[in-house]
């Protein structure tokens, strides 16, 4: 998961909330699953005055990460996206990488058993 923690019972808010401004039902439904949305899905949240937020926890939760173009900025500003919303997808590659290459480090040295000091988390051991 990018950028935090959020409860599952803060997933269940916010997918009420969804239902509460009246989005269509495909999007109630692909949230209600956890799924990853679409750029238009976003704006289609933002255009229903969803909570930014709300959905920046719930696009947290989903886990996806947006690689967008200038052609997908410029069609998030002119559809009145927050720049905060903007902000947040821009950053998904970067802390997919970071939490990739966090779980690496990981499974290279703390947990590799044929490192001769595999046992030993703090190596050396004095």
């Amino acid at each position: 998961m990018l950028g935090g923690c959020v409860t599952y019972r803060e997933y269940q808010q916010d997918v009420q909330t969804a239902r509460d401004v009246g989005v269509s039902p495909a999007i109630y439904e692909k949230m209600r699953r956890g799924k990853v949305l679409l750029l238009p899905e976003i704006v289609e949240l933002t255009q229903r005055k969803y909570p930014e937020d709300r959905l920046i926890r719930y696009l947290i939760y989903s886990g996806g990460v947006y690689r967008l173009t200038m052609t997908d900025i410029d069609y998030l500003r002119e559809a009145k996206v927050s720049d905060t919303i903007i902000n947040y997808l821009l950053k998904t590659p970067e802390e997919a990488l970071n939490a990739e290459l966090k779980q690496e480090r990981l499974r290279r040295w703390d947990y590799y058993p044929y490192h001769p000091h595999w046992h030993c988390r703090y190596w050396p051991y004095y």
